[in-house]
């Protein structure tokens, strides 16, 4: 974004802070009316005017949710087409196999590419000569344009890839050329795949004309939400507009949904759904949970709404009248859900996606424990507070939470409980930050959709929650290195986002009379998790206090200091790979190697994928003669790492000392390719072949 931080910050947190006025203020119905239309016409002009400029026109998230869409790619190669389509290497891109880590980052690992490229090009080069050189070589030759061929030959019809290469360089020319191999790829689902094709813009060529009937979409669905809104929740033609207007000054929307092309298709089911338990049709309601779960997964939790109740009919149905019908309306809800889900699911699939590739595509963005920038999450928060990904304490309080947010649907139907559901649905969808690990910070706009409803009864309460968001805006954007400087700004940055589902929460369960009993064992175990998440705080904090200790010692040669260290830390962290990993290099540094090889393994066991780990275990094999297994370990590094020089020369010792003279040399040659300059490779080479 770039209308300066005056617009970017100021402006939409002076917007919401007019909001809460509006909220918490009293007026003549007319005089209101006129003042949520001003808010909604100011904020749809900063909306139109930060999405419009060409910095951000069109944004990169659309143009992968719009490709995606059109062409049926394999998920994890959607970064290797667009560089393909437009004539790229496949270098400078998010490696979506594993979204920690950019293709080609260092110059060694561009070198490598280069050279592997023109040698299986058959393109006569020279290895030792400087990394401009190789590139321009490769591209010269000819070889970059042959590899992009090849790729989209294998991932694409043969009658689309001129199509798509057109669309995917008219992309990249109108918009952020450089963001767009840089994100998290297409996280559309095969449903969304096959409802996006009623998009008639996706049948023709990609332009600009596509992205203004994105934006066009996406504030088409904020009118279709506050309707619905009004609807669901009873609301008047005012808090209909107020509704609108929240949504439309929202940083989380102007900044991140209204750009992209899923707010719309996600946000309208759900109210789809509000809507259907409000009126009493359960079995639309089933419908609407299937629609968005094919979307996103998460909606599927939305279920809560029948199973809870029906659970409660059989516990207490002999002493209800009303335990009949809920369980009627529980089955509708269900039965609906799972017809629906399977019939779109099951047709889904002609659009060449499968589910199993969709699911796999984001369990391995959750495996790679990334910590996404604008994530609003409660595992978020706990990675701030330096909570352990290990530890069990957060999962134990997500089952906490699913149990309280489980409490919400407890009651059995009565005309009060009925009315109460479609409000519930939406707060059960708002504190799904508490379950999930990326949470992210424009799902947080449906809690925005029930300020006016509860500002009738509440007007303070609503108030402070839109005044909490308006602080938030201030406070640098998400992507700012701020907030990783500062974690204190990046808790009070997020303390909104946690504070008003909370609250929300909390404004139901009061109205519910629970026997005492529940309440204290809720405040019991409410009191023991705080304890047990204060005690892995303090855990985190000092394994981080001790690792850095170790570090210091390590800097000023002083190896028992580092054991010491690091043997505190394993203590509190026994399955620490780091902690392991250098705890064996104190030992090895102390000459202590029958004790340091064992450390070695188990640290190469917990850190599978760390090159360093399998690195250091050969080097300490290859030390004490065991040639054969050093030669394992250092294979495994240069797998994972197969630029790294280091690796490369200890794994040519170990084939030395194996006797097999020419692999060594050949790995010599490879390492002194990446790094011409490191004289130590050319004499390690004049050695060895003299």
């Amino acid at each position: 974004m770039n209308l300066g931080y005056l617009a970017d910050r100021a402006a939409p947190s002076a917007f919401m802070l007019a909001a809460a006025g509006l909220l918490a203020l009293p007026m003549p119905a007319r005089r209101a009316r006129v003042a949520w239309l001003s808010l909604i016409v100011l904020g749809l002009g900063y909306d139109l005017a930060l999405n419009l400029q060409p910095v951000n026109f069109p944004a990169p998230n659309f143009v992968h949710y719009y490709l995606g869409a059109k062409y049926a790619a394999p998920y994890l190669d959607t970064y290797r087409l667009i560089r393909a389509g437009q004539g790229l290497p496949q270098i400078g891109m998010r490696d979506l196999d594993h979204p920690e880590s950019i293709v080609g980052w260092t110059v060694k690992e561009r070198r490598l590419y280069y050279i592997d490229l023109l040698r299986a090009s058959h393109v006569p080069f020279d290895p030792l000569a400087p990394l401009d050189s190789l590139a321009a070589r490769a591209r010269d030759s000819g070889a970059v344009e042959a590899e992009a061929r090849y790729i989209l030959a294998s991932r694409l019809p043969a009658g689309r890839i001129a199509e798509y290469r057109r669309d995917v360089r008219t992309a990249a020319s109108i918009g952020q050329a450089e963001r767009l191999a840089l994100d998290y790829g297409y996280n559309g689902s095969p449903f969304y795949g096959l409802l996006r094709q009623l998009d008639p813009t996706l049948h023709l060529p990609f332009g600009r004309p596509a992205a203004l009937a994105g934006l066009a979409w996406q504030l088409f669905g904020v009118a279709l939400m506050a309707w619905l809104a009004g609807l669901a929740l009873g609301l008047s033609a005012i808090e209909c507009l107020a509704v609108a207007a929240l949504i439309l000054v929202s940083d989380d929307f102007s900044t991140f949904a209204m750009s992209g092309l899923i707010f719309t298709e996600l946000w309208v089911p759900i109210l789809v759904l509000a809507y259907a338990l409000r009126s009493g049709r359960h079995a639309l309601a089933g419908a609407a949970i299937a629609f968005a779960g094919l979307m996103k997964l998460f909606p599927f939790l939305l279920t809560l709404v029948a199973v809870v109740p029906l659970v409660n009919s059989y516990s207490t149905g002999s002493r209800r009248n009303d335990a009949p019908l809920v369980r009627r309306r529980a089955f509708a809800l269900l039965a609906t859900c799972v017809i629906v889900t399977l019939a779109l699911g099951l047709l889904s699939l002609v659009t060449g996606r499968t589910w199993a590739d969709f699911v796999h595509k984001i369990a391995v963005e959750f495996e790679s424990h990334m910590n996404l920038t604008n994530s609003v999450s409660a595992p978020a928060v706990y990675t701030i507070l330096g909570v352990r990904n290990e530890s069990l304490v957060p999962r134990l309080i997500s089952l906490a939470a699913v149990i309280l947010l489980g409490a919400l649907f407890w009651p059995l139907d009565s005309a009060k409980t009925a009315l109460a559901l479609p409000r519930r649905s939406l707060v059960l969808i708002g504190a799904m930050g508490w379950l999930v690990e990326s949470w992210l910070n424009y799902y947080a706009i449906v809690a925005l959709s029930l300020l006016p409803l509860i500002a009738r009864r509440r007007p303070a309460g609503a108030a402070a929650i839109a005044i909490g968001m308006a602080v938030s805006y201030l406070i640098p954007g998400f992507e700012d290195s701020a907030l990783t400087r500062h974690p204190e700004l990046h808790l009070l940055k997020l303390a909104p986002y946690l504070a008003a589902p909370a609250w929300l929460v909390w404004l139901e369960l009061r109205e519910m009379r629970w026997p005492p009993r529940y309440l204290r064992a809720a405040a019991l175990a409410a009191l023991l998790l705080a304890l047990a998440l204060g005690e892995e705080i303090w855990r985190g904090h000092e394994i981080k206090r001790l690792a850095a200790s170790g570090e210091a010692a390590f800097a000023r040669s002083d190896a028992a200091g580092a054991l010491e260290s690091y043997e505190r830390l394993l203590r509190l962290a026994p399955r620490d790979g780091i902690g392991t990993h250098r705890r064996a290099i104190a030992l090895a540094t102390l000459g202590r190697m029958q004790e340091a090889l064992p450390q070695f393994a188990r640290a190469a066991e917990l850190s599978p994928r760390d090159e360093a780990a399998h690195d250091d275990y050969g080097r300490a094999l290859l030390m004490s003669g065991r040639v054969g297994e050093a030669v394992e370990q250092l294979e495994s590094a240069r797998r994972l790492a197969p630029s790294d020089i280091q690796v490369l020369f200890q794994l040519a010792r170990a084939r030395l000392a194996q006797g097999r003279r020419e692999e060594a040399i050949a790995l010599l040659e490879r390492a002194r390719e990446l790094d011409p300059m490191d004289p130590s490779l050319r004499q390690a080479l004049d050695r060895i072949q003299l």
